[in-house]
């Protein structure tokens, strides 16, 4: 004995799978797949950014507590000062940071000296160096 039996459209629609409202298997794939090499993106951008925050660090101290002490102590000395004789100067070291100055006579005009001081340090991404030139005259000492 054959009975049709009555099954309501939804129903058929959920079993056979024409259900459009899901995602499929492949969708979900795709979607993950991009959203993993958008995070990959946005960690290289966050390590560049901290390799530029420590750059941006040491170039800082480099120019305000190295250079700047430097320059400042060398301007207060007297200009017949033995740090001020001509030529270059050893370098100091404190921490990671070596600073040296240079000393020309008569330059740019007679009674002047030129002083360039120069920071160096070296960090992870490489060697830097900051120069500061100044000019001391004779007349102001």
């Amino acid at each position: 004995m054959n009975k049709k039996v009555f099954v309501p459209i939804k129903i058929l629609e959920f079993v056979r799978g024409n259900n459009d409202k899901g995602f499929a298997l492949t969708e979900l794939t795709i979607a993950l797949a991009i959203f993993a090499i958008g995070m990959l993106a946005v960690a290289t951008m966050q390590t560049t950014a901290i390799q530029g925050n420590t750059l941006s660090s040491g170039l800082t101290q480099a120019v305000v507590t190295y250079n700047q002490d430097t320059v400042e102590r060398l301007l207060a000395l007297g200009f017949n000062d033995s740090d001020l004789d001509a030529g270059p100067h050893s370098p100091q070291t404190l921490d990671r940071y070596a600073t040296s100055w240079n000393v020309d006579l008569d330059e740019p005009y007679d009674g002047a000296k030129t002083i360039t001081v120069t920071t160096r340090w070296r960090d992870q991404s490489g060697s830097h160096d900051v120069t500061m030139s100044i000019i001391k005259d004779s007349r102001l000492d």
